[in-house]
């Protein structure tokens, strides 16, 4: 995984001060500018996945963004299930002391793996189109385990992103809104760059990358 490469292709696209300045502008709108730029991160995905050498898509399809982070958001849901249940259980117990529990680190532990999950269905999604594919749950855990190391790699790679991202509030607390999104286009280009090494059934369907 290239992530030199996954930031320092973002100012090759002669629009990318633009287009960085919308997709901060759209996440001041409460919940639909945030599904808005998770489709536009997996747009992202999907065209390094494709080998394309300007994968930041326009924000002219913006309905068909939302319907995929609706559709992202989704998949996360569904993945995180046993991760909700845990919590619940967990606050449910009677605290006995300030410490972290055993559940505390299983629920840690899970939430890690599960978030690694919600990667794989991600691919497999962006790959198909196909939101029944990603939550067929015994091929994505498949993925995952064909690969695990890459797995583990791209979640670090999200916690590196989600810094560059909360740098905005180092410098001015309204600029978080555009490093969120820079670091969103950061890492659906390492998103992409797994999904590219993925050699499964699905090949990635034609996409096109409008505004570029």
């Amino acid at each position: 995984m290239d992530i030199g490469r996954a930031f320092g292709s973002i100012t090759e696209d002669e629009k990318w001060v633009s287009k960085i300045l919308l997709g901060g502008l759209f996440l001041l709108i409460p919940i639909v500018g945030l599904l808005a730029l998770t489709g536009f991160m997996l747009e992202v995905a999907r065209n390094v996945a494709q080998g394309n050498p300007r994968p930041i898509p326009g924000w002219d399809n913006f309905g068909d963004k939302i319907a995929r982070g609706f559709y992202a958001m989704l998949i996360g849901l569904v993945y995180s299930i046993p991760v909700g249940i845990l919590q619940g259980i967990e606050a449910a117990m009677p605290r006995k002391s300030e410490g972290l529990s055993l559940l505390s680190i299983v629920i840690a532990l899970l939430g890690v793996a599960t978030q690694i999950v919600i990667y794989a269905a991600y691919v497999r999604y962006l790959k198909t189109d196909s939101l029944s594919e990603a939550l067929k749950f015994s091929e994505v855990f498949a993925l995952v385990q064909s690969s695990f190391t890459t797995w583990l790699m791209l979640f670090g790679c999200s916690i590196i992103c989600g810094l560059v991202g909360a740098l905005g509030l180092v410098g001015c607390g309204f600029g978080i809104i555009f490093t969120t999104v820079y670091g969103g286009i950061a890492f659906g280009h390492m998103l992409g760059q797994v999904a590219a090494q993925i050699n499964d059934q699905y090949p990635p369907k034609s996409y096109v990358n409008p505004g570029a």
